[in-house]
């Protein structure tokens, strides 16, 4: 909101009870001043206004030379894109607001009706944050509620035969244009269709509405141009578009119906075209599927996050509203509900269970919350409240498994959406505590590490360190093996030539005891959240000893005297393992360790079985794993956009986790690996729970390939 608007006097809103204020535009010839009134009302009083959705700045540049009163007719060359707007009056007081919504209201007044509109920049008070955060929460119920949404995409050129650089006479010219394109369109009759008006005609006092009157259907390059506005590109637009069931789309002083608007685009086929069109499609898709299980927060903020908003937290705030698994909150969010839920169950050691957490509030929205916690709450929600979606594994002992299999790459998602605010926020620590916040996810062993090759500067940089790298894979692979091989180093060292010195320092040691890793046994039903981790604000003892003794062991190998352990601060060192697996592993990282990869992204984690010694004195049922760091893959694994997997799509992560099952029954060798060497252990087979906390989750999410 403009500065110039901090002294103007906002009617209050009730703060115990849902509320939002209604602008209502005076009847007006398009040449005259915009006089309105801004009035609370409660929801509960049933209020009929049209919600306005369009975009802060203007649709077009074009559109921001255009003159807005009587008063500004100078040439539009010497009106630039960034001259402010008159002000218009609001309650008997002069308000400012931007060109593009200026441009807005002046078409859609009524010469003789008055209509009753909400737009967030006049009826929200931008300046305050605590009533934002109320009003944002509560925006599905402004766009869901209103009568109509109204789509504003601009006007046409009009400057076109009047260019800048003409005579001082364009800026009355252009005006006169538009205001004859008004007195013959369609918009100013849009009051007395919209809203039903009070009427006694038939003398029964019951309200009447106007049919709506429709311009005629644009033509191809009328819808070429709507394509073009800057709307489409926007972040807030894409649940102002999903969420009405009533929806007109207004281009100037045209007015059309969302369904004939949609036919109208879908008739364009060619290339450069259907390229043109791919924002709009991309969102009016989205508004097709708005009932379905797609419209998940996650799927919403990956496909969206590259839209424009000039918050980055509106990356997750402003599509809180058409996300089908997730409600938007005002009050406490779900993290507050559990951290109090837990503090009743400390004392007993165990976490709370996935029914209670599934049961618990919304998402907060705040905007003075840290980008970090932002990020800790939306992964907590979609952990802990967000249903399945009926994927399948394609792994029998994997079902049920959905949300510990994905919530890696939902992490990572979230996390790239909000830009490197978290990396920002959060500099790198020498060694963790423990997360109050800990959850179970699934990866899958993507192989053990055969062998450790130089470190990036020297592969990268030495012709024969890397010539000494590759003559020593036929120790481990075959000829045949070997090709597939070379394919896949040739695409990883394209990949990792461009890394700056931050890609590679997140390529690093973890030191944090609480991460343990086991082996997902594959006779025995999904544990519940919380088996075998640390409930929120407490731990487990059984947990907290194991973690103990793994601090330990994890300060001999960091510490240890030996020359291998001295190369630990070094940099990032390249290895090959079994299954081709080519990456790059953080310094601790030694041969026998396995690589953990996690479903559809290249998030990827190095892990040490745990001695003999630790896992018998903690009667360990499976075997057992500690981190040792975050490392660099090849590429992103197990691509798939509906389901998490299906029989039919026969991805890396079925078959890794599959091979524990055939194991259990007979003959491995028909399910062994590339680069498996007899004698050596099957630890690179199969699924992997990994108890880990937040925190640390962050650190190995922190720009993921998804």
């Amino acid at each position: 909101m403009s500065s110039k608007n901090a002294s103007f006097p906002y009617p209050p809103l009730d703060t115990k009870r849902d509320a939002l204020r209604i602008l209502t535009i005076e009847p007006g010839d398009f040449a005259d001043p915009l006089v309105c009134t801004l009035d609370p009302f409660l929801f509960s009083q049933k209020p009929k206004y049209v919600a306005l959705s369009y975009t802060w700045g203007s649709s077009y540049k074009d559109n921001a030379q255009l003159p807005l009163t009587m008063s500004s007719l100078s040439p539009p060359s010497t009106q630039p894109a960034t001259a402010p707007s008159p002000p218009i009056t609001v309650n008997n007081h002069p308000f400012h607001i931007r060109h593009n919504l200026h441009l807005a209201l002046l078409h859609l007044r009524s010469s003789t009706h008055p209509i009753s509109l909400w737009a967030d920049a006049i009826c929200i008070n931008q300046s305050d944050t605590a009533e934002r955060n109320r009003q944002v929460s509560l925006m599905s119920f402004i766009y869901t509620r209103a009568s109509y949404v109204v789509v504003w995409l601009g006007t046409k050129n009009h400057t076109t035969n009047h260019p800048p650089s003409s005579s001082s006479s364009a800026g009355p010219a252009v005006y006169r244009s538009m205001s004859l394109e008004w007195k013959a369109g369609q918009t100013q009759h849009l009051a007395a269709g919209l809203i039903p008006q009070p009427t006694t005609h038939h003398g029964n006092g019951q309200a009447r509405t106007a049919k709506i009157r429709y311009s005629p259907r644009p033509p191809q390059a009328t819808v070429m141009r709507l394509a073009e506005s800057t709307y489409w590109t926007r972040l807030w637009v894409v649940q102002e578009v999903c969420l009405p069931r009533s929806l007109l789309v207004v281009y100037g002083s045209d007015v059309w119906a969302y369904e004939e608007f949609q036919q109208q685009q879908q008739h364009a086929e060619s290339e450069p075209v259907a390229a043109v069109l791919a924002p709009m499609r991309r969102l009016l898709e989205t508004r097709e599927k708005r009932h379905t299980s797609v419209m998940t927060l996650e799927s919403l903020v990956e496909r969206f996050a590259g839209n424009e908003c000039s918050e980055l937290r509106d990356r997750v705030y402003g599509l809180l509203g058409c996300a089908n698994d997730v409600a938007a909150s005002s009050g406490d969010g779900l993290e507050q509900r559990l951290s109090r839920l837990d503090v009743a169950q400390r004392a007993s050691g165990r976490a709370v269970s996935p029914r209670a957490r599934g049961t618990l509030g919304g998402l907060k929205v705040d905007y003075n919350r840290s980008f970090y916690d932002l990020w800790r709450g939306v992964v907590a929600f979609v952990f802990y409240h967000t249903k399945s979606t009926g994927g399948k594994t394609g792994v029998g002992y994997l079902e049920g498994e959905e949300r510990r299999i994905t919530i890696v790459r939902t992490a990572g998602i979230i996390q790239r959406a909000l830009g490197q605010k978290l990396d920002e926020e959060l500099p790198p620590t020498q060694r963790l505590q423990r997360d109050p916040e800990s959850i179970k996810v699934v990866g899958y062993i993507a192989g053990e590490i055969l062998q450790i090759g130089p470190g990036y500067d020297d592969l990268v940089g030495s012709y024969q360190a890397q010539q000494d790298w590759t003559s020593c894979w036929d120790e481990f692979y075959d000829s045949e093996q070997l090709a597939a091989l070379r394919e896949i180093d040739e695409e990883f060292m394209a990949k990792i030539l461009d890394y700056e010195k931050q890609d590679l320092g997140r390529i690093r040691n973890i030191p944090d005891p609480f991460v343990i890793g086991s082996r997902v046994p594959v006779n025995k039903e999904p544990p519940e959240q919380g088996e075998g981790c640390a409930p929120m604000g407490g731990t487990t003892r059984s947990n907290s000893d194991l973690s103990h003794s793994i601090s330990s062991e994890q300060e001999s190998f960091y510490l240890e005297p030996d020359e291998e352990a001295r190369d630990i601060d070094k940099d990032a060192r390249i290895c090959l393992g079994t299954g081709y697996f080519i990456g790059l592993v953080p310094p601790a990282a030694k041969v026998g360790d396995i690589v953990v990869r996690f479903w559809n992204c290249n998030a990827a984690i190095v892990m040490r079985p745990l001695s003999s010694n630790i896992q018998d004195q903690h009667e360990a049922t499976s075997q057992m794993f500690m981190l040792v760091g975050r490392a660099d893959v090849a590429s992103s694994a197990d691509r798939s956009d509906e389901t998490i997997t299906s029989p039919e799509h026969d991805t890396h992560f079925e078959r890794c986790a599959a091979m524990a099952g055939s194991l259990e029954g007979g003959d491995a060798s028909s399910v062994r690996p590339a680069g498996y060497r007899e004698g050596c252990s099957q630890k690179e087979l199969g699924a992997i729970y990994v108890d880990i906390g937040l925190r640390t989750l962050q650190m190995i999410t922190a720009n993921i390939e998804v």
